[in-house]
């Protein structure tokens, strides 16, 4: 590859303080004067000395002063490099799977050339692409739901209509480089990384090839804000048919995460359509062990038939379901499409569902009865799928509390720690904890992957923060403690007066 700049060194020497020929009137003067008052000094003061010595006294002094010009005038070296640098174009070619589509409204029968054969075949043709690197050097980068630099194409030397390349060039597979392959488009989260990543050079603008609007990422809004920071201009080509396919696609597919032996749960789909509205489809809802093959026959659970409605409009789908048996299972969401149905990729989709026979077991362990610890208390209390436990460190003995077990102490062993899925501590005192006990919590959150929520609160947090034998517990908070955080006089950290949240463009 030959190289994207050029630089040229050189050296030259030169004044200082001498910027223009008007800048030698001063000091040359200055010096004259100053060596005619020294040489009539001498004359008039050195008249008794034999001339030699006259002569060589005035001779030093002359050099002294001769000396102290050229100091003050600064001579010096200066080395100069020159460094040019080619501008930069990113292309940037759309390889999300719509880009296989075929646009012929005509017929249901794919015609070619597909919107990436099209791509592939402007990139192979390259006449434009050699204008291109006539004047700039290339990156072209492919995106999806990521995106990869697929090459850097450096600026041709000479003649660009020439169809002769390095020939230490690789020759780029396009067709292998521009297959279309990601599930998502990642529009504008692809644009703001490489104007990031190559802002530092210089950008004459990023081409976009494209066929549609994103449908994942970051907002192009941000992209377009950094663009017009960076004063980088964006250009767009549009691949693809002016009219929307003919086309019904699950546009999503939700189904809890857990559900319970004999407890009825639902699964929704949700149906979109372009250009069949009014037509009738087949809904199926199939189940495999989560640990089978994909292409693996399932279990048909339920079907219906659908009526699809307008362009765009979501028509839900939804399945009455009661497991009966333990395990995790994938659900597939499958719509069989009419035969003018475009795109067949996106008629299918599948989410997973563990069912368990076990209740969330969690500990509610307070410094006191504080108002989040009532309130969780009770929501979990009537969760018929959870058991809660509860420490009140204030309690006394005898005390009532809606849960199913009230603890006097902190677990001492493993085995009954480790039966917790989830601690919940409210502003506790952790100093009343052994450290025994909070080596046990440490392991139950290292090694059995415990759940641990902590609130602070203006009660116990500012009095253990700092004690050094409280490490283990500060290791267990999401943040760093301020060093001054227990030397308040008033126990308050932080502003009294609300504030709005700007979320900043890194933020969003």
């Amino acid at each position: 590859m030959k190289s994207s700049s050029s630089v040229l060194e050189r050296s030259s020497f030169e004044w200082g303080r001498v910027q223009s020929p008007a800048d030698w009137l001063l000091p040359i003067a200055a010096t004259l004067l100053v060596l005619l008052y020294v040489g009539w000094l001498y004359r008039r003061d050195s008249a008794e000395l034999p001339l030699p010595l006259r002569a060589l006294l005035v001779t030093l002094r002359i050099a002294a002063f001769v000396t102290l010009l050229v100091v003050y005038l600064q001579p010096q070296w200066r080395n100069e490099i020159d460094q040019v640098q080619n501008s930069r174009v990113v292309l940037l070619a759309d390889t999300s799977l719509s880009m296989g589509l075929h646009d012929q409204e005509a017929s249901a029968v794919p015609a070619e050339p597909s919107r990436a054969q099209r791509l592939t075949d402007a990139f192979r043709d390259g006449g434009w692409l050699r204008k291109l690197r006539g004047r700039h050097d290339v990156i072209l980068v492919r995106f999806d739901q990521d995106s990869q630099r697929l090459a850097t194409l450096p600026k041709l030397a000479g003649d660009a209509e020439s169809d002769e390349t390095s020939k230490d060039e690789q020759p780029i597979d396009w067709q292998a480089a521009l297959e279309p392959r990601g599930t998502e488009t990642r529009l504008g989260q692809s644009v703001r990384q490489w104007i990031e990543t190559e802002r530092a050079a210089p950008i004459s603008g990023l081409v976009v090839f494209s066929d549609g609007q994103q449908n994942a990422g970051v907002d192009t809004g941000a992209a377009i804000g950094l663009a017009r920071e960076a004063r980088i201009p964006i250009y767009t080509v549009g691949l693809g048919s002016l009219t929307r396919p003919t086309n019904v696609r699950i546009s999503d597919f939700v189904v809890p995460t857990r559900a319970y032996p004999g407890d009825h749960y639902t699964a929704t789909g949700y149906l979109q359509a372009q250009g069949l509205a009014g037509k009738s489809v087949l809904v199926e809802l199939t189940s495999r062990p989560a640990d089978a093959a994909a292409n693996s026959d399932g279990k048909l659970e339920a079907s219906q038939q659908v009526t699809l409605g307008g362009d765009g409009e979501v028509v839900p789908v939804k399945f009455d379901l009661a497991p009966t048996e333990t395990g995790r299972r994938t659900l597939k969401l499958a719509v069989r499409p009419p035969s003018d149905d475009r795109n067949p990729s996106d008629n299918q989709q599948e989410a997973d569902v563990e069912i368990v026979d076990r209740k969330t077991r969690v500990l509610l362990f307070a410094g006191g009865p504080t108002r989040e610890y009532q309130f969780v208390r009770n929501q979990f209390r009537r969760d018929r799928d959870m058991i809660v436990d509860v420490l009140l460190q204030t309690g006394v003995e005898g005390i009532s509390q809606d849960a199913h077990e009230i603890l006097e102490v902190f677990p001492n062993d493993a085995e009954t720690l480790f039966a917790y899925d989830a601690i919940l501590a409210f502003d506790p005192d952790w100093r009343q904890l052994s450290a025994q006990q909070q080596e046990l919590l440490e392991r139950w959150v290292a090694d059995q992957a415990g759940g641990l929520v902590v609130l602070a609160g203006p009660v116990y947090t500012d009095s253990w923060a700092q004690d050094p034998a409280m490490v283990r517990v500060r290791s267990l908070y999401p943040v760093e403690f301020h060093r001054r955080f227990s030397l308040l006089d008033d126990s308050h950290y932080g502003s009294r007066e609300p504030w709005p949240i700007e979320f900043s463009r890194d933020g969003l």
